[in-house]
């Protein structure tokens, strides 16, 4: 089921409480992406390309470089939903082990902020105060914050990339 991750970690650790809930959301995020890999996998490039068409380019232009870093780039600047992702990794076979660490390492910052956002949530419907409110604002905007500093930082440093190599995007959106 293609369900938004981040609202997932944030209601397992409202149900579960902050340190519980984040083992469980991780254990289910690393799951749920190794099986939709494993799918990617099976269906192939042509198979995936056959449900999602040229929308699939921007995911494996993201992925140009198959390894940890580029894994967690992806990751932690949210280009396509969470089971896309991890049906284009497969399908353009990315290394699984490459795949789970830098699926690891870059939703941690994602399931550490949820996590105790769900938390903070279900402490402030039981115990209502400004300081609960607070913390639960500052949370949302530092999830809303780190998600958009790092798209534009992302995005600042594929356009400097193209400005030194500028015939090297064409290139990649010719091939198939």
């Amino acid at each position: 089921v293609m369900f938004p991750v981040m609202v997932l970690i944030a209601v397992t650790a409202a149900v579960f409480g902050a340190w519980p809930g984040v083992l469980y959301a991780a254990a289910g995020a690393l799951a749920s992406a190794f099986t939709t890999y494993m799918v990617g996998r099976w269906l192939g490039p042509r198979g995936l390309r056959q449900f999602f068409g040229p929308r699939l380019n921007l995911i494996t232009r993201s992925f140009a470089r198959k390894g940890i870093p580029t894994v967690t780039l992806v990751r932690l600047v949210p280009v396509a939903p969470f089971s896309i992702v991890n049906l284009a990794a497969g399908a353009i076979c990315i290394p699984a082990v490459d795949y789970l660490l830098g699926t690891a390492i870059g939703l941690t910052p994602g399931l550490a902020v949820m996590s105790l956002l769900g938390d903070q949530a279900i402490d402030l419907i039981r115990k209502p105060s400004l300081t609960g409110i607070t913390i639960l604002v500052g949370l949302l905007a530092l999830a809303i914050g780190v998600s958009v500093g790092l798209q534009i930082f992302i995005s600042r440093r594929r356009d400097r990339a193209e400005r030194r190599q500028p015939g090297r995007r064409l290139l990649r959106e010719s091939v198939p």
